[in-house]
């Protein structure tokens, strides 16, 4: 039989075993960290490899064809022909007639309206009457006596010497008062107009 109080010693110790080291609950947070590397390591390896891949593409590519292809040429520009001028053409030179001579008709002038411009009629009258010079009425073709007492017939050569150079026979009884210089300021055509229109005087 057993020792009276020894049970309940025994029952005693062992409660209190059980009392003083209770059973641990297992931790989740182990579970956590291994999920976590789990997960990083299926990451990794993925981005590894497609790294590795990448560079080898990028180490066998040619340089060359990427430059050519990143550069596009510019279209080439057409230059339009050059055009050739014409050549220019020379005008012949205006002949200009001598003195005495008669030069193109000039019925396109008004002799009137240029002797009138030129201040001819303020000493040349046209109805005989005399001013300063002598008239024009009745001096073509009739004769004129010169102060140095030479004679000559106003003809048209006379005309023309007497418009262009006054100074070379002055009439008697008239003044070297005539302004020279009509010979650089007159046309042919323009002094033809004015010899005409004298001779028309009569």
């Amino acid at each position: 039989m057993p020792r009276p109080g020894r049970g309940l010693a025994c029952r005693s110790t062992t409660r209190q075993a059980r009392i003083s080291t209770p059973e641990e609950p297992k931790s989740d947070l182990a579970g956590a960290d291994q999920f976590v590397a789990g997960a990083a390591i299926g990451i990794t390896i993925p981005l590894l490899i497609f790294a590795v891949v990448l560079t080898i593409g990028w180490l066998t590519s040619d340089p060359g064809d990427d430059t050519a292809s990143a550069t596009t040429a510019a279209p080439a520009t057409t230059t339009a022909p050059a055009t050739t001028a014409a050549p220019a053409t020379t005008a012949a030179p205006a002949t200009t007639a001598a003195p005495g001579t008669t030069a193109a008709p000039a019925d396109d002038i008004d002799a009137v309206a240029l002797t009138t411009s030129l201040g001819c009629t303020a000493c040349h009258s046209i109805d005989g009457s005399v001013v300063v010079g002598p008239s024009w009425q009745g001096l073509a073709g009739s004769e004129r006596t010169f102060e140095d007492g030479t004679t000559a017939t106003a003809d048209e050569a006379y005309l023309v010497e007497a418009i262009i150079d006054p100074a070379a026979r002055i009439v008697s009884g008239f003044a070297n008062v005539m302004p020279p210089g009509y010979g650089d300021r007159l046309s042919d055509a323009e002094l033809n107009a004015i010899v005409g229109y004298i001779q028309s005087l009569g």
